[in-house]
C-alpha cells in the first residue's frame, strides 16, 4: 500500500471510532479485503466506481472521506454535487440529464419509483449557469429545499427549450421571448395534467424568474461572460409568475381537531404510545403538544434547554417564568427564549432525568434532551429528525383504536371522513402480556408493541349520532405545530406575536398555520354590535343586529380606534380620510369594548404630546392653544372609553363572558389595520387593560421580553 493509502487507511478508522461504532474491527476487515482485491489507487474510488460492494456503514465512512478530501472547486466541476462539501448536513445536487438519469438508476434499483421525476439539464450553457448560481446560493447557506427546488424548475426550462426549438435551446444567443411562453405553457401544462400542484407551478416560473435575474445582476449576462448575447427578451417579467395558490380563510386547515387530541391524550393512548415508543417517544409528544416546534428544532434540542426569565407583571411583582430555549435553523435564530408552562417544563425535567441516568459522566452542556441510540456512546449526539415521525407517531398511530370527530366542522381544523359508517375492528384481547422495555425506554419485544383495536363505544355514538371516524393519515409531525398556532388565534394572540413564536419571516408564512371562520366574525360582530357606540359615546344598535348587517359591520373599514363609514375613505382602505383622521369628531367614526387597548393607548401619547407642547414650544399663547385642543380630544377619548366600559357593565355575568370570547376572536382577526394607515398613528398596543383576554401569562412575557432577533 502506498503512504497515502495507509493515510486514508487510519483517517477511515479515525472517523469510524469518532462515530462511536462498536463493531469497527469486523467492518474494517472489510474495507481491508476491498482494498486487496481491487488495488484502487484512491479509496473514495471504491465507493464512486461500486466496487467491493461494500455494506452501508463501510458506504458511509467512505462518503465523510470523500466529504473531508474533496474541496468545493473540485466538487463544482461535478455533475453531481454532494452539498455536505459545502457545509450542509446531506444532500445532492444533479444538473445534468445523464447524470440524474444515472442517480435515478441507481437510487431506484431496488424499489419502483413513485412519479416521474423532474428532468436534468442538458444544454451545456444552462448547466453552467445553474452551477453559478448554486455555489453563489449555497455560500449564502440557501436551504437545501429552495436549491433542489431551483435546480428542478431550472429543468423544466431546459426540457420546454429541447421540445420547443429545433436545436433544443444549445445556443443561447438565438432565445427569445417566445421561448419565455413556452415555458410558461409546459408549465402551466403539467398543471392541468395534475404532474405538478398549483404551489409548484408558481414556484418554478418564480425560481426560473430569480435565476435569470441573479445572473444578469452579477453581470454574466455581459460580454465576455459565460452568457454573453443571451437576449433581453428572454426574461420572465412579473405578469408571466401565476398567482399564488389562495387557501381560503374559511375552509378546512390542518390542525388536529380537539376532540382528537382529547383521545390521543388519554391514558389508554399514552400507554400504548409507550408501548410503541418508549418513554423518550412519549416525552417528545408531550413536548412537541406543549411548544409547537419544528420536528428538527425538537429532536436537536440541548439538555440544558429550560430556563427561567424574569417577568414583571401588572402589578410591580417579578416572577420567574419558564422558557425553552432553542435554536431555529430555518430562521437563522439561535438561543430563542419560548414561554412555556410549568407543565411542559415537567416533562423536560422527567426527560433530563432519563438522559442523566444513561449517561452520567457526560457534562451536562455536550448533552441532547433526545440522544440517538446508536454509535452516541456519550450521549452528545441527538436524533434524527425522521425518529418523530418514523419510530414514533407512526407505530404509535398503527397501534391506536379508530379515532372519532364530530360531525360538525370547524374551520382551521382538519375534517373527519364522511363515510359515517361503522367501522370494521377487531375485538380486544382479553390478556395483556407485561412489556420490557431496553435502558432507553425502547419496547424490547415487536409483538408486545401492537394492542387489537376495540370497537367503537354503542354508547359514545348513541350519544353523538354525528361522530366519524378521523383519518390518521392527517395526524403527522407538523400537524401539531398547526394544532398549537391554531390555539394560540383561538385565543387571541396578536398575529405578529405568534409570527415571532413560530420563528417566521413574513406574516404570510404565519397565516397558512391558522384560520379564523367568517361565520365566527359574524357571530363575534353580532355579539358586539349592541355595544357599538357613536364618536359621542351614544348607543348604535339597541336592539340585536341581523345577519345581514353581522355580514356589513364584519367587512367594514377598520382604523386604528374604531370604524370608519366614510364612504371615500372606506372605498381606499383607510388612505384617504378628508380630514386627517380626527376620528374622535367625526360622525362616520364608530368603536366598540374590542378597540379599548387602542384607545387607552392614544389618550396616553395625547396627554404625552400635550406636556411636550408646554414644555417645548416658545409661544406661550399658542402653546396654551394647542393644549388646550389637545385636553379637548384627551376628555373625548376618556368619554369614548368610559363609555365603552358602562357596556360591558351593563351585561350580565353570563353576556360578559360571551362578549369577552368574541373580543378575542375579531382582536385575533384585526392585524392588517396597521399596514393601511400612516406611520404615526400605528399604535402597537402594549397597555395593560381589565379587557385584554386575549393575553396569557406566557404571551404576556413574551411581549414584554426583547427582540430575539428573528430574520425580518
Amino acid at each position: 500500500m502506498t503512504p497515502y493509502q495507509c493515510v486514508q487507511l487510519l483517517l477511515c478508522l479515525q472517523l469510524m471510532t469518532a462515530g462511536g461504532r462498536s463493531n469497527v474491527p469486523y467492518q474494517f476487515r472489510q474495507l481491508l479485503k476491498a482494498v486487496e482485491r481491487h488495488r484502487p489507487e484512491d479509496l473514495r474510488e471504491l465507493r464512486q466506481n461500486d466496487l467491493g460492494r461494500l455494506n452501508g456503514p463501510m458506504q458511509i465512512i467512505l462518503r465523510k472521506l470523500d466529504n473531508t478530501q474533496t474541496t468545493i472547486a473540485e466538487e463544482s466541476i461535478k455533475d453531481i454535487w454532494d452539498l455536505r462539501v459545502f457545509g450542509y448536513s446531506g444532500g445532492y445536487l444533479v444538473f445534468t440529464e445523464a447524470a440524474k438519469r444515472q442517480r435515478d438508476k441507481d437510487e431506484y434499483r431496488k424499489r419502483p419509483v413513485p412519479s416521474a421525476p423532474p428532468p436534468g439539464i442538458s444544454q451545456l450553457w444552462l448547466v453552467k449557469a445553474t452551477k453559478t448560481w448554486s455555489m453563489r446560493m449555497a455560500s449564502r447557506g440557501l436551504s437545501i429545499g429552495t436549491l433542489t427546488a431551483t435546480v428542478a424548475a431550472l429543468g423544466e426550462l431546459s426540457a420546454s427549450l429541447r421540445c420547443s426549438r429545433p436545436d433544443e435551446g444549445e445556443d443561447h444567443t438565438q432565445l427569445s421571448r417566445r421561448d419565455i411562453d413556452a415555458f410558461v405553457a409546459h408549465i402551466r401544462c403539467l398543471a392541468d395534467r395534475g404532474a405538478i400542484t398549483l404551489g409548484s407551478k408558481f414556484h418554478r416560473v418564480h425560481n426560473v424568474a430569480r435565476v435569470l435575474r441573479d445572473l444578469r445582476h452579477w453581470g454574466h449576462a455581459d460580454g465576455g461572460e459565460q452568457l454573453a448575447g443571451l437576449p433581453a427578451s428572454f426574461a420572465i417579467t412579473s405578469d408571466d409568475v401565476p398567482p399564488r395558490e389562495e387557501t381560503s380563510r374559511d375552509e378546512a386547515g390542518q390542525a388536529i381537531p380537539q376532540n382528537v387530541i382529547k383521545q390521543l391524550r388519554s391514558p389508554e393512548s399514552i400507554r400504548v404510545l409507550q408501548e410503541a415508543a418508549g418513554l423518550q417517544g412519549v416525552h417528545a409528544i408531550e413536548l412537541y403538544w406543549g411548544v409547537g416546534r419544528r420536528p428538527r428544532e425538537l429532536v436537536i434540542l440541548d439538555y440544558e434547554c429550560l430556563a427561567y426569565d424574569e417577568v414583571v407583571e401588572a402589578d410591580g411583582s417579578r416572577l420567574q417564568r419558564p422558557v425553552l430555549v432553542h435554536d431555529m435553523p430555518k430562521a437563522r435564530v439561535r438561543k430563542y427564549h419560548l414561554p412555556i408552562g410549568e407543565d411542559t417544563a415537567n416533562i423536560i425535567r422527567e426527560q433530563q432525568r432519563l438522559v442523566r441516568s444513561l449517561f452520567p459522566d457526560t457534562p451536562t452542556i455536550k448533552l441532547k434532551l433526545f440522544p440517538a441510540i446508536f454509535m452516541n456512546p456519550d450521549g452528545t449526539k441527538s436524533r434524527d429528525p425522521q425518529w418523530l415521525a418514523a419510530h414514533v407517531l407512526n407505530p404509535w398511530l398503527t397501534n391506536l383504536p379508530p379515532l372519532l370527530a364530530a360531525g360538525t366542522d370547524e374551520p382551521g381544523y382538519a375534517t373527519a371522513d364522511p363515510d359515517d359508517g361503522e367501522p370494521i375492528v377487531d375485538e380486544p384481547d382479553e390478556e395483556h402480556e407485561e412489556h420490557e422495555t431496553d435502558d432507553y425506554g425502547e419496547s424490547t419485544t415487536e409483538a408486545n408493541t401492537r394492542i387489537s383495536l376495540r370497537k367503537v363505544d354503542e354508547r359514545e355514538r348513541a350519544k353523538n349520532p354525528h361522530l366519524r371516524l378521523f383519518p390518521k393519515a392527517k395526524i403527522y409531525p407538523y400537524a401539531f405545530r398547526h394544532t398549537w398556532a391554531q390555539l394560540h388565534a383561538d385565543e387571541g394572540t396578536p398575529r405578529e406575536v405568534l409570527q415571532e413564536m413560530m420563528g417566521h419571516r413574513s406574516p404570510s408564512a404565519t397565516d397558512t398555520y391558522f384560520r379564523m371562520p367568517m361565520r365566527r366574525r359574524h357571530d363575534a360582530v353580532r355579539k358586539l354590535a349592541r355595544l357599538q357606540i357613536t364618536h359621542r359615546g351614544a348607543r348604535i344598535h339597541e336592539s340585536p343586529v341581523t345577519e345581514s348587517q353581522a355580514q356589513v359591520l364584519a367587512l367594514g373599514q377598520i382604523i386604528p380606534h374604531g370604524y370608519c363609514a366614510e364612504p371615500a375613505n372606506k372605498k381606499a382602505g383607510g388612505d384617504a380620510c378628508p380630514i386627517n383622521y380626527a376620528c374622535s369628531s367625526c360622525r362616520y367614526f364608530s368603536t366598540d369594548a374590542t378597540f379599548l387597548p387602542e384607545l387607552y393607548e392614544h389618550r396616553k401619547r395625547l396627554i404625552q404630546q400635550r406636556e411636550n407642547v408646554l414644555m417645548m414650544m416658545d409661544d406661550p399663547e399658542e402653546a396654551a392653544e394647542t393644549a388646550m385642543e389637545l385636553g379637548r380630544r384627551i376628555a373625548k377619548y376618556a368619554g369614548l372609553i368610559e363609555s365603552c366600559l358602562q357596556s360591558l357593565d351593563s351585561l350580565s355575568n353570563d353576556e360578559r363572558i360571551q362578549t369577552l370570547e368574541a373580543i378575542k376572536i375579531l382582536r385575533s382577526t384585526r392585524t392588517e389595520y396597521n399596514a393601511r394607515i400612516p406611520s404615526h398613528l400605528r399604535g402597537v398596543v402594549r397597555e395593560e387593560t381589565d379587557i385584554t383576554p386575549y393575553m396569557t401569562p406566557a404571551i404576556r412575557a413574551e411581549m414584554n421580553r426583547p427582540s430575539s432577533g428573528v430574520i425580518e
